[in-house]
């Protein structure tokens, strides 16, 4: 069923009932599995899609939107930020992760415009901790963050973080998140 076609009091619930908030999906787990046909499975790429940090960013934009525009065929208001804080909640762990360079792409977007918003103190807290956490990555002997501590390709494998130290461009693109 979608949600549209939900009574207004049960939009914003999971049309199966559940008022839990989705489990964010480890980078590792895999991508692929089998779909199942019954009328109310989502495929598994979809999921990884919903649940991922540039999805739900994407939901704190069109809130973002709705505080500056007249009512209109938007939800109302505080069903947004209902929503917004719903699919973010379980995204907030991710900001004491040190083994990732990526936590400016994970944490910043959605939770920038939590604090922006509403000033949610959590979200301020994610990205203050995140910032930490990408900090930790720094090495004063190389004077850049570390990308990865492990990496395996077909070309190459590096596989001990005291005597491999990887840095690619990417590392750029997070440091907004510090500064």
């Amino acid at each position: 069923m979608s949600p549209s076609a939900l009574p207004p009091k049960r939009a914003l619930e999971d049309p199966a009932g559940d008022q839990t908030p989705p489990r964010a999906r480890p980078k590792h787990a895999s991508t692929i599995s089998p779909v199942d046909t019954s009328p109310i499975s989502i495929p598994q790429h979809l999921l990884d899609f919903l649940y991922s940090e540039s999805s739900i960013s994407k939901i704190w934009q069109v809130a973002q939107k709705a505080l500056g525009s007249p009512l209109g065929p938007l939800p109302h208001r505080l069903q947004l930020q209902h929503l917004c804080r719903w699919w973010s909640a379980n995204l907030h762990q991710n900001a004491a992760r040190r083994d990732t360079h990526e936590l400016g792409f994970m944490i910043a977007p959605w939770a920038i415009k939590a604090w922006e918003l509403h000033r949610d103190p959590q979200a301020y807290s994610s990205l203050v901790l995140a910032a930490h956490s990408l900090a930790s990555r720094f090495d004063r002997r190389v004077q850049s963050l570390r990308s990865w501590d492990v990496c395996y390709t077909k070309r190459y494998t590096f596989t001990d973080p005291t005597k491999d130290f990887l840095v690619i461009i990417d590392n750029m693109l997070n440091l907004d998140l510090l500064f």
